[in-house]
């Protein structure tokens, strides 16, 4: 359930991608569009979450992703300030800004 909403969330947000199938989910995507660093980007996050909610009992929520998806960005976004590649930053981001932004 959570792989089908995370899936439908990114399309939401515009982000390309081809059918998102295990393959990828299990080794990331190699240059498939123009997205493919924030969704190989976002697949991991997603992985080590789960994996942590699997530890925890807990089961996995696209609402809680997101909340630590707002973070990440945060702490990247300070980290690309500091040097200097606000715009690098900014470039990957862009898709996820309505949703990660302050």
């Amino acid at each position: 359930m959570f792989w089908r909403a995370f899936y439908t969330w990114l399309a939401q947000c515009k982000i390309r991608m081809e059918f998102l199938n295990m393959l990828d989910v299990l080794f990331g995507v190699y240059k498939k569009g123009e997205d493919f660093k924030i969704l190989n980007h976002l697949i991991l996050s997603a992985k080590f979450y789960i994996y942590k909610c699997k530890h925890s009992g807990v089961n996995p929520s696209l609402q809680v992703f997101k909340v630590k998806t707002k973070a990440v960005h945060q702490i990247e976004r300070k980290i690309a300030a500091k040097r200097d590649k606000l715009k690098k930053h900014n470039e990957k981001w862009r898709k996820l800004a309505p949703y990660v932004s302050e």
